[in-house]
């Protein structure tokens, strides 16, 4: 495997060459990279060209974030794609991460999330995206700690909807992980299940 330090390929966030080591407060989203150079390349095969080992890799780098930025975790889930694109690509990268993750974590992964919008969101403006895509989350019968896990955050819309339905449901840790985020994203702070949507 390759090492964590990408240098100018794939910087991790705020340009450090390992994964911050400050907690991630219960509801709110974090990324051990910046969307650029290698780590984007590697994202996109993953995506596009259903190149299915390079998620063990970007996993592992998950792995290591989550024991250091949040600890441990109850179970490990994802924010399923639309089901159009799954079968174009042949591979939804969220859910290959996320089974990855928690097999790597020794904790479940189980799909608890089902997307009710079924509209892409690649394409669409910052409001597009911050109004789409909505979930509903299967219930649990413990409460405990979820992650969920993602490839990219752009805007935030995806997690943020994934996060609160789980919310809903009766989940009072939720952690949202993405592989990487863009750069100059605004920090994501999941709603509680009795908070309107802004």
């Amino acid at each position: 495997m390759r090492s964590k330090n990408l240098s100018d390929n794939g910087r991790f966030l705020e340009g450090s060459s390992t994964p911050r080591h400050n907690s991630v407060s219960n509801g709110h989203a974090t990324a051990p990279f910046i969307y650029e150079g290698e780590i984007r390349s590697k994202i996109l095969r993953l995506k596009y060209a259903n190149q299915r080992s390079i998620a063990r890799e970007l996993s592992h780098y998950l792995v290591v974030h989550i024991q250091q930025r949040i600890g441990t975790a109850g179970m490990v889930t994802w924010a399923p794609t639309v089901g159009s694109r799954r079968r174009k690509r042949g591979v939804d990268q969220a859910e290959l991460l996320a089974r990855h993750v928690g097999r790597e974590l020794g904790v479940p992964c189980h799909e608890l999330l089902i997307r009710v919008n079924t509209e892409s969101q690649t394409g669409k403006s910052r409001a597009e995206r911050l109004v789409h895509p909505q979930f509903r989350a299967r219930a649990l019968q413990n409460t405990m700690s979820v992650v969920i896990i993602d490839d990219v955050i752009t805007t935030g819309a995806t997690l943020r909807a994934a996060a609160l339905a789980l919310r809903q449901v009766g989940v009072l840790d939720v952690y949202c992980v993405a592989v990487a985020k863009t750069r100059g994203h605004r920090s994501l702070k999941v709603a509680q299940a009795d908070e309107s949507e802004q």
